[in-house]
């Protein structure tokens, strides 16, 4: 099994999603991704803002379910439930900065 995560930068789904296919990967997590057309059992999507969220894919071996997001937990830890030859519960994750704040004594 091959997990791969990407941090897209921004984009369309159909122009950045199959940069990844090179990867071989049997699920990947794409923060910073527009929303796909295609919203199924291998490919979710999350986010308030149809041009930036999160996309979780996934190979035609496995299956991608939505699980109850707890209260507590930030915005973007999004538990996922994934069958197929292993199953497992994936919680994918996608940090976003809440304001940009300056750094004292920095050099970059």
């Amino acid at each position: 099994m091959r997990l791969v995560t990407w941090n897209a930068g921004r984009g369309k789904f159909n122009k950045k999603a199959p940069l990844l296919a090179g990867m071989g990967a049997d699920i990947a997590v794409i923060p910073e991704i527009a929303k796909p057309e295609l919203i199924n059992e291998h490919c979710l999507w999350f986010g308030t803002n149809p041009n930036q969220g999160i996309a979780i894919t996934s190979s035609p071996s496995y299956t991608l379910t939505p699980l109850p997001e707890k209260a507590s937990a930030p915005k973007y830890v999004i538990p996922i439930r994934v069958d197929g030859p292993v199953c497992f519960t994936l919680f994918a994750l996608w940090m976003t900065q809440r304001g940009k704040r300056k750094r004292k004594n920095s050099s970059f």
